[in-house]
């Protein structure tokens, strides 16, 4: 209902409560976990069965703090914006590598799946050294991708089925529109998702808030499209076609079974022909549905999005239990998930400001 549209003076606890996208993560999984639960210990005969899928990444499919550069190493290199994989131990060789190779603007990210934990994008020589001053992992160097849209697409790719595109998610960044009259900051004020993050985002424009921006001027505050960071994400699966489906048929190895891209593209059709396209990165047995955080979506929407998504991840992985590929035991499965769950936690985020 209208009036139960979040607004700027709604205090951020009041906006977690009313908005399942910001609820934790054991509530949103509770029946989800329950469920998979049921389905290792009877379905598959006690086998931890996600680790079956997609074994060429890694032993647990992209389940459990998976490298990037082994990802990526699945596809076609042309499908990805130029990349450096670099080792953290030598901080002055890696930023000679990277000027060498780069012009600012570019992004730095750590090379193991993190929930957008240090993800930059470095505009000049002073945030690179800030940013290598602080790194404590392996990390990479990634072309900064000028692409006006940037979506998330699910797939699942059966061994005996054509792939199946699950549903697609939209990414509205962080921005504001000048009017002339009003700073930055003053404009900012008046959307609730940056008051709900203004921790994460205000150190990065505290010496920019009082500028004021010309009218219809559209100043982006967020170029990192994680919704932790402001960015809102829109549920965009009615543009799923044939066509779309067909195209990532080709792209799609049969060794990648299920799993989630991030992608930029000029416009919506580069999703069916490929032009413009690139990959920002695959997720593989670990990537949630992700447009489950579309602000429309009360909790037993979201239950039914979870649903559709990980009984296409058990379909596919009885598939390849039938076939002879391994999983580990339940115990061992769990034991593997937190040790990716702790790696992650144990990853500091950067500041550059």
């Amino acid at each position: 209902m209208t009036f139960l549209k979040p607004t700027a003076k709604w205090p951020n606890w009041l906006i977690t409560i009313r908005m399942p996208e910001f609820w934790n993560y054991r509530i949103i999984y509770f029946f989800v976990l329950i469920w998979l639960t049921f389905k290792v210990i009877i379905g598959a005969r006690g086998r931890f069965y996600p680790f079956a899928l997609n074994r060429i990444i890694d032993e647990s499919g992209g389940f459990s703090g998976a490298s990037k550069d082994l990802i990526n190493k699945q596809f076609d290199q042309g499908l990805f914006p130029k990349t450096l994989f670099l080792k953290h131990e030598d901080v002055l060789e890696a930023k000679e590598i990277i000027t060498q190779s780069f012009d600012y603007p570019f992004i730095l990210k750590p090379t193991h799946l993190n929930r957008g934990v240090a993800v930059l994008k470095i505009n000049n020589e002073s945030d690179l050294d800030r940013y290598l001053k602080q790194t404590t992992f392996d990390f990479q160097a990634e072309e900064y991708l000028s692409q006006g849209i940037e979506v998330a697409v699910f797939i699942a790719n059966p061994l005996d089925e054509p792939l199946k595109i699950l549903s697609i998610t939209g990414k509205e960044f962080l921005s504001v529109e000048g009017d002339g009259i009003q700073s930055i900051h003053a404009l900012l004020r008046r959307n609730w998702r940056y008051n709900m993050f203004a921790a994460e985002i205000k150190p990065f424009w505290k010496n920019k808030w009082d500028r004021v921006p010309a009218k219809k001027e559209r100043v982006l505050i967020q170029p990192i499209g994680n919704h932790n960071k402001g960015t809102r994400f829109i549920d965009e699966s009615h543009r799923i076609s044939p066509e779309m489906e067909a195209y990532f048929q080709k792209i799609v190895p049969q060794s990648i079974q299920y799993g989630r891209f991030d992608i930029k593209v000029e416009n919506w059709n580069g999703l069916c022909t490929g032009e413009g396209l690139k990959i920002i990165e695959f997720n593989g047995t670990i990537a949630e549905p992700v447009n489950y955080l579309d602000e429309k979506y009360g909790y037993f929407d979201i239950q039914r999005i979870m649903f559709k998504h990980y009984k296409w991840q058990y379909k596919i992985a009885k598939q390849m239990l039938d076939r002879g590929f391994h999983a580990p035991s339940f115990v061992t499965g769990w034991r593997r998930t937190l040790e990716g769950s702790r790696f992650r936690k144990k990853l500091k985020d950067i500041r550059i400001d």
